[in-house]
């Protein structure tokens, strides 16, 4: 389909959706996913899923943008839950690649945001994930979601943070880092604030800070538990512990060693190192990572042989 002109800002509104505008956003979400390449059958097979229930409204709000009474794009939140997910987002064939998609996750960040939410969760088609990593977002996990056409297909699973600060300047809220020439603004986290995802070696994480060289976190592990042993592709990472006991397992070739931890160790996890750790039986493992660049999501961790059994 050929792609229309840009218009100008004020040519496009965005309102809530009402219950009559169903049809035309069920039709727009289908011709949406066929403009990704996935075959008419798949389509079929998806129809159901992709239309948006009218009793959806009451408790997961949705907008569009319309010219001219035409529906160009819709998004839709689901707020009952922490964080919020994005239920929907979909922009006409024809009406792509002309920030419409933008305006929209913008749009759902900036209310997530006034509502005190410091991310939005993403499941997202894998076609849309270059989309939404543009944005901000940080990719935390994949659903395997097979088709015929694809059975290795995995639905990325992403959290993209929201900027508390001017509105969702660049749906990455929290996140320090900017385009060169573009000031870099302050940031502040707070633990309770943070949300919690599970890392590739199995320990929880609260993600706390992310600037252009690298990004803070959190990380727990339970009484006992031993971690899956993984080696970073391209990352290091400075590691301090807070809490509890345990051991950290490090091999770099041939060489491997076993260090013990404790509150005020702090090590180190070059580029290619393996790793593992466990924490003692009587309290949680806590430390503090730093990690150099930014963690850039779950395909950057490999997984390798350990020292020890898992649990994680």
């Amino acid at each position: 389909m050929e792609r229309r002109a840009a218009q100008p800002p004020d040519a496009v509104a965005l309102r809530a959706v009402r219950p009559t505008d169903l049809p035309a956003l069920d039709a727009l979400a289908l011709a949406a996913k066929a403009s990704q390449g996935y075959a008419p059958a798949q389509l079929g097979v998806w129809a159901a899923d992709l239309r948006t229930a009218p009793d959806s409204l009451d408790h997961h709000p949705a907008w569009l943008l319309e010219q001219a009474g035409t529906v160009l794009g819709f998004c839709q939140l689901d707020p009952q839950g922490s964080p919020w997910r994005l239920v929907s987002l979909f922009v006409a064939p024809g009406w792509q690649r002309q920030g419409l998609g933008s305006r929209l996750l913008r749009h759902a960040a900036q209310r997530a945001s006034a509502a005190g939410e410091r991310f939005l969760a993403v499941d997202a088609d894998p076609r849309a994930d270059g989309f939404y990593r543009a944005r901000g977002g940080w990719r935390i996990g994949a659903i395997a979601a097979p088709i015929p056409a694809e059975p290795a297909r995995v639905r990325p699973q992403l959290l993209l943070p929201v900027d508390e600060a001017d509105g969702c300047r660049a749906v990455g809220a929290g996140r320090t880092d900017a385009p060169s020439g573009e000031a870099i603004a302050p940031a502040t986290a707070t633990l309770a604030a943070a949300q919690t995802v599970t890392a590739p070696d199995g320990s929880m994480v609260h993600p706390l800070l992310r600037a252009s060289r690298g990004s803070l976190a959190r990380f727990a592990l339970a009484p006992g538990q031993v971690s899956r042993a993984v080696a970073h592709r391209r990352v290091e990472e400075l590691w301090y512990v807070l809490e509890g006991e345990g051991w950290m397992w490090r091999r770099q070739g041939e060489s491997a060693s076993v260090v013990a931890l404790a509150p005020g160790t702090a090590l180190s996890i070059p580029v290619g190192t393996a790793f593992q750790f466990r924490a003692a039986a009587h309290a949680p493992l806590v430390a503090i990572g730093l990690t150099m660049p930014p963690w850039p999501g779950d395909d950057e961790a490999l997984a390798v042989e350990g020292c020890w059994p898992t649990t994680a």
